[in-house]
């Protein structure tokens, strides 16, 4: 049996959500367990999986005391991963989702880096691969490749590359001091969509340091999702978006942001709402909505707040089409063009 290792400075605490992963969990916890790197703890947080998730785990957690398994019912992963922070006992802390997989000397590579930037935060980059293994593409740094940026290139050029979606905002390739953690907020549980990127911007918010290193080690798999999957999130993720606004709002307004930024994210996120609703008409279902359906949301206080601060909103013919006809209130127009365009994908 691999034992836990007692030395607190240098542990690694690797927090994992899992729900029904039986079909993937194996494959991240063998390159997880086989680490070059051992001093690590792993956290795996059940999040009331139905399947066998639980079962491999638990044979894991026997053969080796590095692991330790929690298990609640099913919250979501933001909680999932709350409940991992609140467990943390190692110097630095890190994520990773349950159906993907990292190289075998990640942690020793992150680690040595860390130790000699000083660095606060890390953040690697990621292969992207579909559910069969195959490259599909890097992820791209742009001109932070190998740089450590302080607070004023953070504010400046880090979290504005974030809006203008350059950098993703994706928790498991960051490795943090857990210091932080008694200055920073949990992942927003009252969301269900963009949570990561507003742990990372309240991070960012307070982290002095943070190097980005160019290391495709992290494996992101891009699973197939049903058509009816999608279909079922569409206004949940609408209404989420707004929560969102909310929060990016009064993040930009206590740092004092310039207006330039505010625009970028009305500009974003009105193309996204008009993007969910455009969608929902895409095949009749339970998803389908009808007029009075559609004037109901559009009549939103904070969707009408949203849209109104928007001149274009965006490239694609189809949603700027869409956005004037319900900038100017024309919902029944909007409604006859969303039906007459259904069968194209948005």
């Amino acid at each position: 049996m691999k034992e836990k290792n007692t030395d607190i400075k240098g542990l690694i605490s690797i927090i994992i959500p899992m729900f029904n992963s039986e079909k993937f969990i194996s494959k991240l916890l063998d390159t997880v367990i086989n680490q070059t790197y051992s001093n690590i703890e792993i956290i795996i947080i059940n999040d009331g999986s139905t399947d066998n998730s639980l079962n491999i785990v638990k044979k894991y957690a026997e053969s080796d005391d590095r692991i330790k398994v929690i298990s609640t019912e099913n919250r979501g992963v933001s909680s999932a991963r709350n409940l991992g922070l609140k467990n943390v006992r190692g110097e630095y802390f890190t994520f990773l989702d349950s159906d993907d997989y990292i190289e075998l000397d990640l942690y020793e590579k992150m680690i040595n880096l860390m130790k000699s930037t000083n660095a606060d935060s890390m953040r690697i980059n990621y292969v992207k691969e579909d559910e069969n293994f195959k490259f599909i593409k890097f992820g791209d740094m742009y001109d932070l490749k190998d740089k450590l940026l302080k607070k004023e290139e953070i504010r400046n050029k880090l979290i504005p590359y974030i809006f203008d979606n350059k950098i993703e905002a994706y928790t498991p390739l960051l490795l943090v001091r857990s210091k932080l953690l008694n200055k920073i907020n949990l992942f927003k549980e009252d969301i269900h969509m963009m949570e990561d990127m507003l742990f990372y911007l309240d991070l960012l918010s307070e982290v002095d340091s943070v190097y980005f290193f160019d290391l495709p080690a992290y494996h992101y798999i891009l699973r197939e999702v049903s058509n009816s999957k999608r279909r079922d999130k569409l206004l949940v993720n609408l209404y989420d978006t707004l929560k969102v606004v909310r929060y990016v709002e009064q993040f930009l307004y206590s740092k004092k942001y310039s207006k330039d930024i505010y625009d970028q994210v009305y500009f974003i996120y009105s193309t996204m709402i008009i993007k969910y609703l455009l969608r929902t008409f895409q095949k009749e279902d339970d998803y389908f909505l009808s007029y009075e359906d559609i004037v109901k949301i559009l009549d939103n206080v904070e969707v009408k707040r949203i849209i109104k601060k928007v001149k274009i909103c965006s490239e694609n013919e189809y949603i700027n089409n869409s956005f004037k006809l319900i900038s100017s209130g024309n919902y029944d127009e909007f409604y006859k063009y969303a039906l007459s365009i259904k069968d194209i994908k948005i």
